[in-house]
């Protein structure tokens, strides 16, 4: 999950690039656009999103109405996707006061979400641990084109890189502490499923991943394999605890859409770059 933190500066704009960008994409994603707008336009002026205090009613989780939600950062259209729970954040987290007050500038600030934190014009003293995992993870799908990270600069624009030239969709775009798994019956939190699987349809994928044994209740009826394995770690011994990773084929429309279940992802101490290459290994292989 993403850790939503705001900052009020480098200010969000919107220039003749950012509104090249939305025309690029709305063949595919107008209606994605839509639904991400309705939010923005009701936040800034409500300061309050009504969606996340109805599913928060719904599912008994206290989900951030008083936030900015988190649909995505990056590239819709890549290749590589990653699909996580929702945003990290803490219950009682203030209201946000960053500046963002129409759909145009919320996304230049979340498909340029890694130039804005690690960029040579952005924030750079933040580096999140978990955008460092995210590098260890994707980089043996050799999908980035990823630089040595053995400095200060390389680090920062590997961890640009990593957010950037990937997409990372948010099933429930409302920020929260926990969110218990029984929630996921909740017609709700189906329906953000469906929106989550309508975007990974609109153009070709090379990898969908969904990480976290948490999403069990919505795609556990579509695992076709899952694979367990003892990983290596840095001293070469293998782990006494065993981690897995499923291969999926989810219903859509009619079609199936072809992913992946990593179930270790939140494992603690998970040598992370020995398990995304087994995951690659075995990606595709049912």
């Amino acid at each position: 999950m993403v850790r939503c933190v705001y900052f009020p500066y480098p200010t969000p704009r919107v220039t003749d690039e950012t509104r090249n960008a939305i025309s690029g994409y709305e063949p595919r994603y107008a209606w994605f656009f839509d639904d991400i707008r309705k939010d923005i336009e009701e936040f800034a002026s409500a300061r309050r999103i009504s969606r996340a205090q109805a599913l928060s009613e719904a599912t008994g989780q206290p989900l951030a109405d008083r936030q900015y939600p988190m649909y995505f950062t990056g590239d819709l259209d890549a290749q590589f996707v990653l699909v996580h729970l929702n945003p990290k954040q803490a219950d009682d987290a203030a209201e946000t006061v960053f500046p963002v007050r129409t759909f145009e500038q919320y996304f230049d600030v979340h498909r340029n979400w890694g130039a804005r934190m690690y960029g040579s014009d952005g924030y750079r003293k933040f580096k999140s641990r978990f955008d460092r995992k995210q590098v260890r993870f994707v980089r043996p799908f050799n999908v980035i084109d990823f630089g040595p990270d053995d400095s200060e600069d390389g680090l920062l624009r590997n961890l640009e890189r990593v957010v950037d030239n990937k997409l990372q969709l948010e099933l429930v775009p409302y920020g929260s502490d926990t969110f218990n798994a029984k929630a996921f019956a909740v017609a709700g939190v189906k329906a953000h499923f469906q929106r989550v699987l309508r975007v990974i349809a609109a153009t070709n994928r090379k990898y969908v991943l969904f990480c976290g044994a948490v999403f069990g209740p919505l795609i556990g009826d579509s695992v076709t394999k899952t694979h367990r394995f003892n990983l290596k770690r840095k001293d070469g011994a293998l782990e006494r605890a065993s981690s897995e990773f499923s291969n999926l084929s989810i219903p859509y429309e009619g079609r199936r859409i072809p992913a992946g279940w990593c179930r270790s992802w939140a494992r603690q101490g998970i040598p992370m770059e020995s398990y995304a290459g087994e995951v690659v290994n075995r990606y595709g292989s049912d």
